[in-house]
């Protein structure tokens, strides 16, 4: 999967260094995405869309009923919201996300080689391979991660779960012009324009029963990944990418 997306890197970033090394170890920790929908704190990790199925701009609302259990019927048009609908599936609050920056040619956009202007190309891709300064809030350490080797691992170490995994890119839309729904099993790789510099790729574990699924943390141990990855600062990932030694060793 990695490779048909030509991802050449994913980076994790960490808050202490601690969590880093115990990362490299193979320790992952994957929270729930309803955590993720309550954390307040403006860093970029807090998201209070997440797993959105349906994002309905009012000019679309044309007639919306609502039947509550107390037998009370409610009717109103688009004219009656001032901002999208929104519905979010609350059994996806327990599904248990991961989350890496990914780093690679998928970035770039189709051209026409035949008329593109060399030095325009050139400057519109270092544009798109700079990390964004935001991911700083992220902290001050990270590790750079060669994706084939560590999905490997993580496909191992879930194929005989019970549970479903799907991994993947999330996809960014434009809240203030998209109109229309997802579906569910997609609603947690979708997320609002706002979040695009985070170039996030998802490893998503749904709960798998739903009804009586507790929501809490997983954790998984994937094996020591030290031999294709390495440990750096963020403030060198951000300013100094291409100089990190992050072949693989043997």
């Amino acid at each position: 999967m990695t490779k048909s997306v030509n991802l050449e890197y994913f980076i994790r970033f960490f808050s202490e260094e601690k969590y880093a090394d115990d990362f490299v170890k193979g320790n992952l920790y994957l929270n729930t995405l309803g955590y993720f929908k309550g954390i307040e704190q403006a860093d970029g990790r807090g998201d209070p869309y997440e797993g959105v199925s349906h994002w309905i701009q009012p000019k679309d609302i044309g007639l919306f009923k609502l039947e509550a259990s107390n037998g009370m019927n409610i009717e109103m048009s688009g004219s009656n919201f001032s901002a999208p609908l929104m519905i979010q599936p609350s059994y996806l609050d327990k599904a248990n996300i991961f989350c890496l920056y990914a780093y690679g040619s998928y970035l770039l956009p189709k051209i026409d080689k035949r008329t593109a202007v060399w030095s325009e190309y050139e400057a519109m891709t270092h544009e798109l391979f700079k990390i964004s300064e935001k991911c700083r809030d992220f902290g001050d350490w990270a590790v750079v991660i060669q994706p084939r080797k560590f999905m490997e691992k993580i496909y191992s170490n879930l194929k005989f779960s019970n549970r479903e995994a799907k991994f993947g890119l999330v996809q960014y839309y434009e809240d203030s012009m998209f109109s229309g729904e997802f579906p569910i099993i997609e609603s947690p790789f979708k997320k609002q324009k706002r979040f695009e510099y985070q170039r996030e790729f998802r490893i998503c574990v749904y709960p798998d029963n739903p009804e009586f699924h507790i929501a809490r943390p997983i954790s998984l141990n994937i094996g020591d990944l030290s031999s294709f990855t390495c440990k750096t600062t963020t403030e060198h990932v951000i300013k100094d990418f291409f100089n990190i030694d992050i072949k693989p060793r043997a």
